[in-house]
């Protein structure tokens, strides 16, 4: 390993910046250019679908990084955590306030950092527990694993059963 890395600090920045990578590449492919409930429930669903397909991804091994790094000294996983924050947080933000203005959103407002970060754990702790469908200890398939965390994270921020159900088509 050292004959390609000078050192250990070498080799986190290497990769630290193949996550930058990734992490660019799914915030392409979540899309949120629309910022409004619509966009955001779809893109959450988007995201689960990612998250809880078993099939090999360019995004997994993040996830996976993430939750190694929860578990231990934390230090990447705050990296990325506000890389995060800085580059997506205010669209979120946005999108929320529109939904809860078209009354698609209701009750207390929970902070955006919290929501976001609550999110992206349960997409982490689902990522890691159904990397093998078959040992997997959730019920149902993918299409219905995805969709039960987007009604379950939905829910948490406040959406009603009718956004939820309206934006899902179903």
């Amino acid at each position: 390993m050292y004959r390609h890395f000078p050192s250990k600090v070498a080799l986190y920045r290497a990769v630290l910046r193949e996550v930058i990578r990734e992490q660019d590449a799914s915030y392409e492919a979540l899309n949120l250019h629309e910022l409004t409930g619509r966009a955001l429930v779809r893109n959450l669903h988007t995201y689960f679908r990612i998250v809880v397909d078993p099939a090999p991804s360019q995004f997994k091994e993040g996830f996976r990084l993430l939750l190694a790094s929860l578990v231990g000294d934390t230090n990447f996983a705050n990296l990325v955590y506000r890389r995060a924050h800085r580059l997506m947080n205010h669209r979120i933000t946005q999108a929320l306030h529109n939904a809860r203005e078209a009354g698609e959103i209701t009750g207390r407002e929970i902070s955006v950092r919290n929501t976001s970060l609550f999110t992206e754990h349960v997409g982490t702790v689902l990522n890691v527990l159904t990397t093998d469908a078959d040992r997997s200890p959730y019920d149902g398939n993918v299409d219905d694993l995805a969709r039960d965390a987007v009604w379950f994270c939905c829910r948490a921020v406040g959406f009603t059963d009718a956004a939820i159900a309206s934006h899902l088509g179903g």
